[in-house]
């Protein structure tokens, strides 16, 4: 059975479809699912030679979340966190029901609505626990949703054939357009202001290495960070985009 189609659907299974509104990534992140791809990257053998390595992808999280919204130009709601919250306010609200482990106990149980007042979302491992540690806690381990539960608040939005594949940004480019790394350069910035969104004490190095990985996987290898960097600090200038204090505190690249 397709993971969509499921009965019930796990914790990044319902980011993802609150966030990206997308059957692909839904199917992509059931349980059962192991191979996520790969991506070829260059490494040093131990006799010095270079050579291209196929590094596999890991399970789709929020930074794949991310970048799949900035590549597609498609989601549901505004940002990461933004989804996030919905879900917790409507689990708060009794609109769906959620099951999980009690401390990583081995009884699954219903978690009761008062619950979610105080809990927030976390992956690897994927639980729900405490905003503030505290003496006595409860963690939620393995959660599973009821879909008909999640369908029922964030309904189909009518195209039921799954997202539109998302294009090569190298295709992209190469349409005619004046700037051949304009596509990568949107792509860039738009999810860089994400990813500050999510976490705005994120490193400016970090936020390098996320973007690079992602246009490595485009076969853009060419876009060093040295280039990002120009890119999201021109768009600072032009007001696209707003780096955190944090970042730049915490920055240890040259400039």
């Amino acid at each position: 059975m397709d993971g969509f189609d499921r009965p019930y659907w796990n914790l990044r299974q319902v980011l993802t479809w609150v966030y990206n509104g997308d059957r692909d990534l839904v199917s992509h992140t059931a349980d059962d699912v192991t191979d996520h791809g790969y991506f070829w990257q260059e490494a040093t053998t131990p006799d010095g030679k270079q050579e291209m390595i196929k590094v596999p992808v890991e399970a789709p999280g929020p930074i794949h979340f991310i970048g799949t919204a900035a590549l597609r130009g498609k989601r549901r709601a505004e940002s990461y966190p933004e989804a996030k919250d919905e879900i917790l306010d409507a689990l708060a609200r009794g609109k769906m029901k959620a099951f999980g482990h009690r401390n990583n106990q081995n009884e699954l149980l219903e978690i009761s609505r008062h619950h979610w007042a105080g809990l927030d979302f976390s992956l690897d491992p994927d639980l729900a626990r405490p905003r503030e540690l505290r003496a006595g806690m409860v963690s939620w381990w393995g959660l599973q949703f009821p879909s008909k539960d999640v369908l029922k608040v964030w309904p189909e939005t009518g195209d039921k054939s799954g997202s539109s594949k998302p294009e090569s940004l190298a295709r992209a480019g190469a349409k005619g357009r004046a700037d051949s790394y304009e596509p990568s350069k949107e792509l860039c910035v738009r999810m860089a202001r994400e990813l500050w969104e999510e976490d705005p004490t994120r490193r400016f190095e970090k936020v390098f290495d996320i973007l690079d990985a992602c246009l490595r996987q485009e076969n853009l290898k060419e876009v060093t960070n040295k280039t990002i960097r120009k890119w999201l600090e021109k768009a600072e200038k032009d007001g696209e985009l707003q780096i955190p204090p944090g970042a730049r505190r915490r920055d240890r690249s040259p400039s």
